[in-house]
This record gives structure tokens, sequence and C-alpha cells, in this order.
């Protein structure tokens, strides 16, 4: 009695235009190179995409931007708040937070829950009264606009508060969000320019100092006439 050998080529029963093939047992190299590869595709999605024990690259990315964010401002502590500092503050994500907690609290009552607009101006569209670059906004903040009804709340929230809500604002310009029609003039058209920073005195706009001389922030804006708490 003959034996089979199961690693011996098979030729197939079916034939096409003469021509016969065999069922050919593919390479161990190949398997294994195929089942380890389904392996790690498993593994890679759980701990990638499933659980984030690791973060992707984009994510590695973001992560090393914002310690390098981190790092200027520590180098820059203590020194006068411009518009650079303001910026960096609104690429952290936990002063981002930080300063959407206060805009919660106390800015929503005239300028919305997403900055939208309702006693006070809208805060996400291209139109500004006193000003879109950062300092502006951190100035109106702190300083209020009495004569229109908003509040200085430099005095109320400190300055790390206000600056921290100030970074928050930032994110949410230009997200056009519906709400209030705009009020004053479009960023780049003079009134509410936020490219020309050299225009501006940022000397004359730091803020006093909080908990031992780092640079203080500043509350909800009012980047128009309304009240900006």
């Amino acid at each position: 009695m003959t034996h089979h050998d199961p690693s011996a080529d098979r030729l197939l029963d079916h034939e096409y235009d003469g021509i016969r093939e065999y069922d050919n047992r593919l390479p161990n190299w190949w398997l294994y190179i195929l089942y380890g590869s389904i392996v790690f595709s498993l593994g890679y999605w759980i701990v990638f995409h499933t659980l984030g024990v690791v973060p992707l690259p984009v994510g590695r990315y973001d992560m090393e931007m914002v310690a390098a964010a981190e790092a200027q401002l520590k180098r820059m502590e203590g020194q006068e708040i411009t518009n650079e500092t303001l910026t960096l503050m609104s690429e952290i994500p936990a002063k981002v937070e930080s300063g959407k907690e206060v805009f919660a609290q106390f800015c929503v009552v005239c300028h919305g829950t997403q900055g939208e607009g309702s006693v006070g101006p809208n805060l996400t569209d291209n139109f500004w009264i006193h000003g879109a670059q950062p300092t502006d906004i951190l100035h109106t903040v702190m300083e209020g606009v009495p004569d229109k009804g908003m509040a200085a709340w430099g005095g109320q929230l400190g300055p790390t508060r206000v600056q921290e809500v100030v970074s928050y604002v930032l994110t949410i310009l230009n997200t056009n969000v519906p709400g209030k029609e705009p009020e004053g003039d479009p960023v780049g058209s003079g009134g509410g320019d936020a490219t020309a920073p050299a225009s501006m005195d940022q000397g004359s706009l730091a803020p006093s100092t909080d908990d031992g001389g780092s640079a203080a922030p500043v509350p909800a804006v009012d980047k128009d006439s309304g009240d900006g708490a």
C-alpha cells in the first residue's frame, strides 16, 4: 500500500485549454510571514487604536509641539506679555481647558456657550471692534470697556486666569459659529487688523504679575462693545 506524501505537489483535476495546474503547498517562510502579519496587525490595532496605550505618530508630534511651547513659555517667564506669549498658551491644551472653564463660568452669559454672542459680540467671526491681536483681546478683558458694558476682569480673575481665557478665545477665532451679527471691522481692514503687531505698544499692555512674578492672564474677551463676562 502506497502512502501519499502531503508535501508532494498534487495535480488538480480541472483543465483549461489543455493546461493543468498543481496545488503547490506554500513554503513555511511565506506562511510564517502571513500569520505573523495577522498577529502584528491585531496587536497594532488594539494598542494604538483601541486602548490608545501608545500614541500614533500624529499624537506624538502634537505632544512634542506642546512640550516645545511649554519650554518656550518657561524661558519667557517674567517677561512682558506679547502676542507670541498668548499664542503659545493657546497651543497648550491644559491652559486652553482652564480658560474654557473660566469662560463657561463668567463669559457665556454675554458671549454664548460657544462664543457665538448674545449681549456681547460674537467671538468666533472675523469682525472685531477693539482689535483682534492676542494682546488687544488681553487688554480688553483686563481693562474692560465700561461705556459698552464690558466689565474689567483683571481684578476679579487675576492675570493668570485672564491669560488662560484669552488662550481659549484664540482657539475659537474664525470658527464662525452662527450667532450674533458681525460687529466692528473685519480683520485686515484697519480697526481689527490682527496682522500688524508692530503698530502696538505692547509694553503698555503687559499685565501685572501673579504668584511670584510670572506673567498674568486675562478673562473673557470683549471683541467689540458687548459685556465680556
